[in-house]
């Protein structure tokens, strides 16, 4: 993640791995935090983002709860 001096993000990538056979671009999480701040409701609509497109197996549904988890808990890291 590249910020500006006022804090506004101004270029992003954003992935996790360990929930598919391969690694996932979260690209909806990336537009969404290109040009905005880290802020409360940021954070939020970023985490709420990672689980568009989410198709879960069956039994591994909770695999999408943890993906917003972890996009809140980086996102929040980052911006501290």
């Amino acid at each position: 993640m590249v910020r500006d001096e006022a804090g506004t993000v101004t270029s992003c990538a954003v992935a996790i791995g360990g929930v598919a056979p391969v690694p996932l671009r979260l690209k909806a999480v990336e537009e969404l935090l290109t040009g905005s701040h880290l802020d409360d409701d940021t954070v939020a609509a970023a985490a709420a983002a990672a689980r568009q497109g989410a198709n879960p197996l069956p039994e591994t549904g909770y695999k999408v709860q943890l993906v917003e988890a972890t996009v809140r808990e980086v996102l929040e890291r980052v911006r501290s």
